[in-house]
């Protein structure tokens, strides 16, 4: 992952519009209130120039339309590249040609405040643009490229088509509080682009996709996009006590950790875990390199449920190491059992399918 900003001669318009609703209209620096009774902003940016923006209130909106380069790289400290924070609704959306990146923290990060504050649900969208000008367009990060954190009740909703990158993760979902964590990587349609996300990091615990629920509600992650890391788990699912299940699906996307490439651990006894990789168009790929290709643990009632589909799933795909993994393992000390279909996958491991 690029830790200097960006490359010398890139010349652009840069445009970032945000609306910000609830509150009294407040100003931000580099940003003009638009006329009207609503908070609405529209910001500029220019390239070479460092920028970090937070905003904060009930209801919160920020949208990111192309073309907008905003990088952080050092001046302004361990800042996020844009941070959202308050309660109500609070969305965020890029599109298309929008480079954003934190040297220090998360290229986007939305914290709702919770209890106590207006219930909403955290929003975050992002769609694809070629790379161009220079520019490999997306969102970056050293914590990670976008972080969601709901201390309250809501959900986390997420629908990512473009690039997401960070060091130690590419994409972070905690729930403290009730509802969801929904995380859509990709698009189901045939021949449109799809979302990336990746942690370059070398360590264990840097993820592709974290996703933890501490509070009360279901993890769902759909994968039609390729996901990566190259140091921990491709996908990374933890549901806590209260939790009530973690399903994955992947569709044409290709998944790799360095260590397992699927990894779901349903701790509550509410809930179970589910995965299936049944595309029937361009079945995705799941592999963990020095761990199992996918790893499935569940002590809720609903038990584990695995299906394949014509993608492979490999487990210890590391060359020339002995590793020990397994293509599937489920470990179910729940009450529902476990039930695993392979239709026409090659399910392979270091030490078996």
């Amino acid at each position: 992952m690029r830790r200097n900003g960006l490359k010398n001669g890139l010349l652009m318009t840069t445009s970032f519009m945000t609306m910000v609703l609830g509150y009294s209209r407040r100003a931000y620096a580099g940003c003009t209130p638009l006329p009207g009774p609503s908070s609405a902003y529209i910001c500029t940016g220019a390239p070479g120039v460092p920028t970090s923006y937070a905003f904060y209130g009930t209801d919160v909106s920020v949208l990111a339309a192309a073309p907008t380069v905003f990088y952080n790289d050092g001046p302004y400290g361990p800042a996020d590249q844009i941070l959202i924070e308050g309660d109500g609704y609070l969305d965020f959306e890029s599109q298309g040609s929008v480079y954003l990146y934190s040297y220090y923290q998360f290229g986007v990060r939305v914290n709702h405040l919770g209890s106590g504050y207006a219930a909403g649900d955290i929003t975050i969208t992002t769609t694809y643009a070629a790379p161009s000008l220079g520019v490999d367009w997306g969102i970056e990060g050293y914590l990670g490229g976008i972080g969601a954190f709901h201390y309250g009740t809501g959900n986390i909703d997420m629908d990512l088509s473009s690039r997401v990158t960070g060091y130690m993760s590419g994409v972070t979902s905690i729930h403290y509080g009730t509802g969801d964590i929904d995380i859509s990587v990709g698009s189901a349609t045939p021949g449109e682009a799809d979302g990336t996300i990746s942690a370059t990091g070398t360590f264990a615990s840097d993820h592709g996709i974290e996703a933890y629920h501490n509070g009360t509600g279901a993890i769902t992650i759909t994968l039609n996009g390729d996901v990566e890391a190259d140091g921990g788990d491709a996908v990374h699912a933890v549901s806590w006590v209260n939790g009530t299940g973690i399903t994955v699906n992947l569709g044409d996307g290709d998944v790799e950790g360095e260590v397992v490439g699927i990894f779901a651990n349903q701790i509550g006894t509410s809930g179970g875990v589910s995965i299936t990789a049944t595309s029937p168009t361009e079945p995705g790929e799941v592999t963990g390199q020095y761990g199992d290709g996918i790893l499935a643990i569940n002590s809720g009632a609903d038990g584990i449920t695995i299906e394949t589909g014509e993608g492979s799933i490999t487990g210890g795909a590391a060359a020339g190491v002995q590793t020990y993994a397994d293509g599937i393992v489920a470990l179910d000390y729940g009450t529902g059992g476990i039930d695993i279909v392979v239709n026409d996958s090659d399910v392979t491991g270091d030490r078996m399918g």
